[in-house]
């Protein structure tokens, strides 16, 4: 039993769906990006971006401080805008316990793929501006605030509201932003601790110099030498760990493609017996995981360990017979 002639390119679907995704989130994007290339770019955006979902957000100690310093802000000049900051923070707190989209308080920057993000790249912060008026970009319009928070899948923790840094300033690598974090959720770090080596310690000037030139180092953060939390910068400013994802995704691409190029005939018998017309050849197509209406059953199935398709689906993506979609559960020996 063959699958007959028709030709399966799932990198050519994955350059197709990547800027599909790119297009409706109105990211402009280099059209002739390679799809390796494409792809780091993709999950830096899916990072950058805080996809919406309900977390649970926690405040530090030191941003009820400066919380309060806004609130009573006494110059009439800087009252009105503190004032606005201080309900904006607590507005965006509102929006991320009920999973609403925060995108317009980020950098309008976040709109251009090849853009970087340093502070997020290194330090693992997200910046967002304190003022609920929307520009005609879409994005609100920038504030003398910040609020630099730690975003993950599940939490968002609130490290500090402070003043807007100068372009190129000190305030982008202050490096009690990290203090604060360590402090008050040790957790946030446990990973990044690397055992039997000592970390470094410097001054912000000397930090700054090393962001200029993407240049990682082994921070000291209270006992311990960790990591950059953000998982640190290519010397194009990109990210490291969104750098690897893409690599590994076009590990995973390729490995499809070898075996989908000649799919045994046990999973041609199985795709028959459910209805597929395979006469005249079958069709393997890339698809995004998030875009079809499976089962949980089916998911766990894709994602367990004697699955081809294990990191793929972990990644967003499965591989589906084009006709029906229906997902390919391959089991490995």
């Amino acid at each position: 039993m063959q699958a007959g002639n028709l030709k399966t390119d799932f990198k050519l679907d994955l350059a197709n769906l990547l800027k599909q995704r790119l297009a409706e989130a109105g990211i402009l994007h280099d059209h002739s990006m390679d799809v390796s290339s494409l792809a780091s770019r993709y999950y830096e955006m899916m990072e950058r971006r805080i996809i919406a979902t309900p977390r649970r957000v926690h405040f530090s100690r030191e941003i009820h401080d400066s919380l309060g310093k806004l609130a009573r802000e006494a110059n009439p000049i800087k009252r009105r805008r503190a004032l606005e900051a201080w309900r904006t923070a607590f507005y965006i707190h509102r929006l991320l316990e009920e999973g609403e989209n925060v995108v317009r308080f980020l950098s309008k920057k976040v709109q251009t793929l090849t853009s970087m993000d340093g502070i997020l790249w290194d330090y693992g912060l997200h910046h967002l501006h304190l003022n609920r008026k929307v520009g005609p970009s879409g994005f609100v319009e920038r504030s003398d605030y910040l609020l630099f928070a730690h975003i993950t899948q599940e939490s968002a923790y609130f490290v500090d509201v402070r003043l807007h840094p100068q372009a190129q300033g000190l305030g982008w690598v202050q490096q009690d932003l990290l203090e604060i974090a360590r402090s008050n959720w040790p957790e946030l770090i446990e990973s990044k601790i690397l055992r039997g080596v000592s970390g470094t310690i410097l001054t912000d000037q000397e930090k700054q110099t090393l962001r200029r030139k993407r240049i990682n180092h082994v921070m000291q953060a209270g006992d311990n030498a960790i990591a950059p939390i953000g998982g640190g910068m290519m010397m194009d400013g990109s990210s490291t760990l969104c750098r690897l994802f893409g690599m590994k995704l076009m590990h995973e691409i390729d490995c499809h493609q070898h075996y989908f190029d000649s799919p045994p005939s046990e999973l041609l018998s199985q795709l028959e017996a459910k209805g597929v017309e395979i006469a005249n050849g079958v069709q393997f197509q890339l698809a995004p995981l998030d875009i079809l209406d499976l089962s949980i059953d089916v998911i766990s199935s894709l994602q367990g360990d004697d699955c081809l398709s294990r990191d793929l689906c972990r990644m967003g993506f499965v591989i589906v017979e084009s006709t029906k979609s229906l997902p390919i559960v391959v089991r490995l020996e």
